[in-house]
C-alpha cells in the first residue's frame, strides 16, 4: 500500500509538473502557495523562500540564511510576508548598516537595542509588528509609519517600495529547478 501511495504521488508529481512546464510565466509566480492536493497527501509548492532568497543574495544581505525563518514568522503572526524585509530595507538597507553585533535591522529603539541574534530579532519584530502595529488597526505602512517612524513623510511609501521589490522579485531564476524532472 505504501509503496502504491508513493507511485501515485510521483505520478501525479510529474503530471502536474509536466502541465506546468506548459504555462506561461506569469502562471508560475501566482503558485507562490499552490497545492495539489491527492487524496491524504498533499504537495505544496511555497515559491517565497526562493523568491526572498534571490531578493536577498542581490543586496548581499546578512538576513539571506534566515529568509525561511522570515516567511514562517510572517504567517505564524499572520502579517504580510514582505514586511519585516521591507523594513529592514528602508531602515538598514537589508542589515548592511546596522550598530555592530547589534543585529538591530530595523531601527529598534531608534537603533540602540541590541538583539541577541538574528533569530531573536526577526521572532521579536515580527511578533512586535503584529501586537503593537496590526492588532490596533495599523496595517499599512501609511498608518504604521505615523507611530513607527515619526516624523518621517517617506517611509510608508519606502516600505511599499521594497514590498513591491521582494513580491515582483523575477522568479525566472529559480522557476526552471523548481519544475524540472
Amino acid at each position: 500500500m505504501k509503496k502504491l501511495l508513493v507511485f501515485l504521488v510521483v505520478f501525479l508529481s510529474s503530471i502536474f509538473i509536466c502541465a506546468e512546464k506548459s504555462l506561461a510565466k506569469e502562471h508560475y509566480i501566482a503558485l507562490a502557495s499552490a497545492s495539489l492536493h491527492t487524496g491524504q497527501v498533499t504537495i505544496s509548492q511555497d515559491l517565497r523562500p526562493k523568491q526572498l532568497k534571490n531578493f536577498l543574495t542581490k543586496y548581499n544581505s546578512p538576513l539571506l540564511p534566515y529568509a525561511q525563518m522570515v516567511i514562517y514568522y510572517a504567517d505564524l503572526y499572520q502579517i504580510p510576508w514582505t514586511l519585516v524585509v521591507a523594513i529592514s530595507g528602508v531602515e538598514s538597507t537589508f542589515c548592511q548598516h546596522i550598530p555592530r553585533a547589534s543585529h538591530n535591522c530595523w531601527g529598534w529603539n531608534n537603533g540602540k537595542f541590541a538583539f541577541k541574534s538574528y533569530n531573536h530579532a526577526i521572532e521579536t519584530v515580527t511578533k512586535s509588528i503584529k501586537l503593537k502595529y496590526y492588532n490596533r488597526g495599523l496595517n499599512t505602512p501609511e498608518k504604521m509609519g505615523r507611530v513607527y517612524a515619526p516624523p518621517s513623510h517617506t517611509w510608508a511609501g519606502k516600505v511599499r517600495y521594497f514590498t513591491y521589490l521582494i513580491e515582483n522579485e523575477s522568479s525566472s531564476d529559480f522557476l526552471a529547478e523548481q519544475f524540472t524532472l
